[in-house]
């Protein structure tokens, strides 16, 4: 499903003018398998100093979250199937609107969160090298994410499900829920164009993209 989001007739050449859209899709995946791995991972990494790296979540310099610059989940067999599942919808997205760019890099991570965590608001690239970004929910209940109309400011709610994938531009900002007593797992990404990967991104960090 793609939720389109566009401003009103303009009455006069000073009103807001956009029009942007959000792509959600249920994907099948081995649910179990990738949250026992992603709790691994989060111990494996946890002696790694990342303060001030959590991306402007508010989850803080202990979680998983500010790890993202230090390993890409889709360089690990065992989550080799995630990228095939985004790529898929990714060219379905760019298909169902009628676009099309070539060869893609992408970023991957995993967020966990415990005892009323919360993602705050932020976005991911505001500038014209951003694309897409997108997450996949793997193990949450009863949240919502948020995303902002950058004019309005008014924000649509989206119910968090298992297996929901979600692909929106980089810079639109967007904000959680706060998890109860239960666990939340989510898989997130960044998606660059090639030309991006190649004048953008620091040569020290382009082994942490991969070709999608």
């Amino acid at each position: 499903m793609i939720h389109t989001f566009e401003n009103e007739k303009q009455l006069n050449i000073f009103n807001p003018k956009y029009k942007y859209h959000i792509y959600e899709d249920l994907v099948d995946l081995k649910f179990d398998k990738i949250s026992k791995f992603i709790l691994q991972l989060e111990k494996n990494l946890s002696h790694i100093d990342s303060r001030n790296l959590d991306g402007g979540t508010g989850l803080g310099d202990k979680s998983l979250t500010s790890k993202h610059s230090f390993y890409n989940l889709l360089s690990f067999e065992e989550m080799k199937e995630i990228k095939y599942v985004i790529k898929k919808h990714n060219k379905k997205f760019l298909s169902l609107l009628k676009t099309k760019y070539d060869n893609f890099y992408i970023k991957c991570w995993a967020n966990v969160m415990r005892d009323s965590e919360k993602i705050n608001v932020h976005c991911h690239n505001t500038g014209v090298h951003g694309y897409l970004v997108g997450h996949i929910c793997i193990l949450t209940k009863d949240t919502n994410t948020y995303y902002i109309n950058p004019y309005t400011k008014k924000s649509f709610a989206s119910k968090n499900k298992n297996g929901k994938l979600t692909l929106f531009p980089a810079w639109l900002d967007h904000y959680t829920d706060k998890v109860s007593n239960d666990l939340r797992i989510t898989v997130a990404f960044d998606i660059i164009t090639e030309h991006t990967w190649y004048n953008d991104i620091a040569d020290n960090m382009k082994k942490h993209w991969i070709s999608l």
